[in-house]
Protein backbone atom coordinates (compact mmCIF):
# COMPACT_ATOMS: atom_id res chain seq x y z
CA UNK A 1 0.00 0.00 0.00
CA UNK A 2 1.24 3.32 -1.20
CA UNK A 3 2.27 6.02 1.09
CA UNK A 4 -0.31 8.74 0.73
CA UNK A 5 2.47 11.80 -0.63
CA UNK A 6 -0.11 14.78 1.63
CA UNK A 7 0.25 12.77 4.64
CA UNK A 8 3.95 12.71 4.68
CA UNK A 9 5.38 15.97 3.05
CA UNK A 10 8.98 16.66 3.35
CA UNK A 11 10.59 20.63 4.91
CA UNK A 12 12.78 22.22 2.79
CA UNK A 13 15.74 23.57 5.20
CA UNK A 14 16.25 26.46 2.69
CA UNK A 15 12.14 28.00 3.01
CA UNK A 16 13.30 27.54 6.80
CA UNK A 17 16.01 29.42 6.45
CA UNK A 18 13.94 32.22 4.09
CA UNK A 19 10.59 32.46 6.41
CA UNK A 20 13.65 32.98 9.99
CA UNK A 21 14.83 36.05 7.70
CA UNK A 22 11.90 37.41 7.05
CA UNK A 23 10.35 36.59 11.10
CA UNK A 24 12.58 35.21 13.10
CA UNK A 25 10.46 32.32 14.36
CA UNK A 26 8.43 30.99 11.45
CA UNK A 27 11.67 28.45 9.96
CA UNK A 28 10.87 26.37 13.54
CA UNK A 29 6.92 26.90 13.43
CA UNK A 30 7.81 25.75 9.50
CA UNK A 31 9.90 22.88 10.81
CA UNK A 32 6.66 21.47 13.38
CA UNK A 33 8.73 22.70 16.26
CA UNK A 34 5.86 24.70 17.62
CA UNK A 35 7.04 25.59 21.08
CA UNK A 36 10.32 26.91 19.80
CA UNK A 37 8.67 28.71 17.05
CA UNK A 38 6.24 30.33 18.86
CA UNK A 39 8.89 31.37 22.06
CA UNK A 40 10.63 32.76 19.52
CA UNK A 41 7.99 34.46 17.93
CA UNK A 42 7.22 35.89 21.37
CA UNK A 43 10.66 37.09 22.53
CA UNK A 44 13.06 37.50 19.57
CA UNK A 45 10.25 38.42 17.26
CA UNK A 46 9.63 42.01 18.96
CA UNK A 47 13.22 42.52 20.08
CA UNK A 48 14.53 41.84 16.14
CA UNK A 49 11.95 44.77 15.36
CA UNK A 50 12.58 47.55 17.85
CA UNK A 51 16.75 46.65 17.45
CA UNK A 52 15.59 47.35 13.91
CA UNK A 53 14.04 50.44 14.70
CA UNK A 54 16.23 51.69 17.00
CA UNK A 55 19.07 51.52 14.45
CA UNK A 56 16.89 52.95 11.69
CA UNK A 57 15.63 55.74 13.38
CA UNK A 58 19.12 56.32 14.98
CA UNK A 59 20.76 56.30 11.50
CA UNK A 60 18.22 58.68 9.46
CA UNK A 61 17.60 61.10 12.44
CA UNK A 62 18.93 64.45 11.35
CA UNK A 63 19.62 65.31 15.09
CA UNK A 64 21.33 62.29 16.16
CA UNK A 65 24.37 63.83 14.48
CA UNK A 66 24.48 67.11 16.46
CA UNK A 67 23.51 65.34 20.28
CA UNK A 68 25.75 62.44 18.95
CA UNK A 69 28.63 64.67 18.19
CA UNK A 70 28.09 66.31 21.58
CA UNK A 71 28.19 62.75 23.60
CA UNK A 72 30.78 60.70 21.99
CA UNK A 73 29.84 60.21 18.65
CA UNK A 74 32.50 57.07 18.55
CA UNK A 75 31.16 55.42 21.45
CA UNK A 76 27.68 55.25 19.95
CA UNK A 77 29.19 53.51 16.66
CA UNK A 78 31.27 51.42 18.42
CA UNK A 79 27.91 50.48 20.21
CA UNK A 80 25.64 50.50 17.64
CA UNK A 81 28.48 48.17 16.19
CA UNK A 82 29.08 45.92 18.94
CA UNK A 83 24.90 45.11 18.94
CA UNK A 84 24.96 44.82 15.48
CA UNK A 85 27.68 41.72 15.49
CA UNK A 86 25.93 40.12 18.67
CA UNK A 87 22.56 40.24 16.85
CA UNK A 88 23.80 38.99 13.48
CA UNK A 89 25.34 35.90 15.40
CA UNK A 90 22.27 35.20 17.02
CA UNK A 91 19.87 36.12 14.03
CA UNK A 92 22.33 33.41 12.10
CA UNK A 93 22.00 30.88 15.01
CA UNK A 94 18.48 31.02 14.49
CA UNK A 95 18.36 30.10 10.75
CA UNK A 96 20.56 27.26 11.16
CA UNK A 97 18.94 26.21 13.85
CA UNK A 98 15.36 26.20 11.71
CA UNK A 99 17.23 24.58 8.63
CA UNK A 100 18.62 21.95 11.44
CA UNK A 101 15.48 21.15 12.20
CA UNK A 102 13.91 20.76 9.26
CA UNK A 103 16.31 18.26 8.64
CA UNK A 104 15.23 16.44 11.84
CA UNK A 105 11.87 16.63 11.09
CA UNK A 106 12.67 14.57 7.47
CA UNK A 107 15.02 12.32 8.99
CA UNK A 108 11.85 11.35 11.41
CA UNK A 109 9.86 11.18 8.69
CA UNK A 110 12.32 8.66 6.77
CA UNK A 111 12.11 6.48 9.66
CA UNK A 112 8.66 6.17 10.20
CA UNK A 113 8.10 5.67 6.40
CA UNK A 114 10.46 2.99 6.30
CA UNK A 115 8.70 1.60 9.53
CA UNK A 116 5.57 1.82 8.07
CA UNK A 117 7.06 -0.06 5.01
CA UNK A 118 8.34 -2.86 6.97
CA UNK A 119 4.89 -3.16 8.78
CA UNK A 120 3.12 -3.28 5.59
CA UNK A 121 5.38 -5.82 4.10
CA UNK A 122 5.10 -8.06 7.33
CA UNK A 123 1.63 -8.09 7.17
CA UNK A 124 1.24 -8.71 3.63
CA UNK A 125 4.23 -11.44 3.05
CA UNK A 126 2.89 -14.96 2.64
CA UNK A 127 6.51 -16.57 2.94
CA UNK A 128 7.44 -15.47 6.39
CA UNK A 129 10.20 -13.56 5.92
CA UNK A 130 10.87 -10.78 8.83
CA UNK A 131 12.68 -7.93 6.63
CA UNK A 132 12.52 -6.60 3.35
CA UNK A 133 16.56 -6.26 4.04
CA UNK A 134 18.71 -9.01 2.41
Amino acid sequence: MPIPEEKYRRKNPGTARFLTLIVPGLGHLYARQFLGGCITLLIVAPIHFLYLALILSFLTSPHYYRIASRYHFRTHLALIALASVIWSIVFLWLRKDAAERCVDYNMRLSLKEEKEREDAFRKNNPFGEKSLKP
